[in-house]
């Protein structure tokens, strides 16, 4: 049985998680020695010329199904918004983990999900909204194992505030890790590092520090 992604962060090195987005590319993954993968949002939109805002939960949990029937590989799931508030996190939660993926990652966007990114333009979410959404999916996990990954707006495009820094500061549960687009230094790195439960952090720009993860 492979390791779970949180124990793969306990350990001395970063966790690299190539995207996944069929069977054929799991198994791919996994023969090049990858410990995890990744079922991106945006690549799958892309894959269905479509856009990520077109998703929903049902297709990304049957892409999993389907991984899962060839492949071992652990998946985090793109999980955009999280399709929908703080209320609609228990399903999505519930949903997620019965496919067979071993951790979410949650964006502080609008839902629906908006695609102006692609130029530029951010739709964020106050930031107590994102911290209560985070806490309700920590609170709707069934595995302890399951990581929930918070995801903030690209740091040089918004003032600085993380969903974790907004939880931590009401007194809710923070995520398992946290994850910054495109974070400017490698302070802002290891802020967002720091106000995860585990001290862990995911970011597509952090293979080149070395040693920031």
């Amino acid at each position: 049985m492979s390791p779970s992604i949180r124990a793969l962060l306990r350990g001395p090195l970063p966790v690299t998680a190539p995207l996944v987005l069929n069977p054929l590319m799991a198994r791919m993954v996994e023969a090049a020695g990858f410990p995890a993968g990744y079922l991106g949002g945006g690549s799958t939109g892309y894959q269905k010329v479509a856009l990520e805002a077109n998703l929903n939960l049902t297709e990304m949990c049957q892409a999993a199904l389907d991984i899962g029937a060839v492949s071992s590989l652990p998946l985090i799931l793109d999980g955009a918004c999280g399709y929908g508030d703080p209320m609609h996190m228990r399903r999505t939660i519930g949903m997620s983990e019965a496919a067979g993926f071993a951790g979410i990652e949650i964006e502080d966007q609008l839902v629906p999900k908006r695609a102006h990114h692609h130029v530029g333009i951010e739709h964020m979410i106050p930031a107590e909204l994102m911290a209560a959404k985070v806490e309700a999916a920590v609170g709707a996990r069934r595995s302890p194992d399951f990581l929930i990954i918070a995801r903030t707006t690209p740091c040089g495009r918004a003032p600085w505030t993380t969903p974790c820094d907004a939880g931590r500061s009401t007194g809710r549960r923070a995520p398992t890790c946290c994850c910054s687009r495109w974070p400017t230094s490698r302070s802002s790195f290891g802020r967002s590092r720091s106000a995860s439960a585990d001290r862990s952090c995911t970011s597509p720009a952090a293979a080149g520090w070395p040693g920031s993860a």
